[in-house]
């Protein structure tokens, strides 16, 4: 007699998961007397459009990168070694999370604006999908002379007193979201 290698087991991203993170990371149970897998990932259940079909994997895990944000996703492993090729483990399926967000427009104050208070109130308009905003302020355009870094805005706009009188300053937003830092503004 002889016995046959065991279908693989999918860990994750779970069936039906939401809000996958690019690039991905699949992972599987080891299966004994695997000496490698081959995973298949496509764009529908029938495989007919490959994003991805790797074979000789020889870990457990497999990140891939390249896929489309806020789309749908079908994957399934199976097991191979030198005298066997498991079949195809159950398909499962996910969908990507949305993009990061694109850069909101600076609104106040503008671009070599002078003779501005001490205090004032930086205004930015919202980016879509944006969760928070850094806001950060500094003495030089290459930010190494930092007067504020504040990341865990929710508003469009920031509130800053005690500027120094007659000083250049410089600053930017960058929006962010569950995927991740957004495109920054201009500064």
């Amino acid at each position: 007699f002889f016995t046959i290698l065991s279908i693989p087991t999918l860990v994750k991203p779970q069936n039906g998961s939401t809000d996958q993170l690019i690039p991905l990371t699949f992972k599987w149970r080891n299966m004994g007397g695997a000496l490698s897998y081959r995973l298949q990932a496509a764009s529908d259940s029938f495989f007919t459009s490959m994003i991805k079909d790797t074979s000789n994997i020889t870990d457990t895990v497999f990140q891939l990168s390249g896929l489309n944000h806020l789309e749908k996703y079908y994957w399934h492993i199976n097991a191979a070694n030198p005298g066997d090729t498991s079949q195809f483990s159950a398909t499962w399926s996910f969908t990507t999370i949305y993009p990061p967000p694109p850069a909101p427009e600076l609104i106040f104050p503008s671009n070599d604006s002078s003779g501005l208070p001490t205090s004032l109130t930086f205004i930015w308009h919202s980016s879509p999908t944006a969760t928070t905003y850094r806001f950060c302020l500094a003495t030089d355009s290459l930010f190494s002379n930092i007067v504020t870094n504040n990341s865990q805005l929710i508003d469009t706009r920031a509130e800053i007193s005690s500027l120094e009188y007659g000083t250049r300053y410089y600053w930017y937003v960058e929006p962010s979201n569950a995927a991740g830092p957004g495109a920054i503004s201009s500064i």
